[in-house]
């Protein structure tokens, strides 16, 4: 998964985004620093398989316009 993948999830969904790949996870903001719905942009961070930092599908919120994406078996409960 690259971060041209995740925008397009969430251009599918009607949210403009811009995305950056730190690594293990994604950094996901929206365009205008206006604020996500949060069900929705959840919604589809959990339909490509990102997590939160407890392994949790959907990813977490640090801002009202930020959303950190964990990819797909980065992160692992013991």
């Amino acid at each position: 998964m690259n971060s041209q993948q995740v925008k397009q999830a969430f251009q599918a969904a009607g949210i403009k985004v811009r995305v950056a790949d730190l690594g293990l996870k994604f950094r996901v903001c929206t365009l205008g620093d206006v604020a996500f719905d949060r069900a929705a942009a959840a919604t589809v961070a959990a339909s490509i398989g990102l997590t939160d930092v407890l392994a949790s599908l959907g990813g977490q919120f640090n801002q009202a316009h930020e959303l950190i994406g964990y990819k797909p078996g980065a992160v692992r409960l013991a």
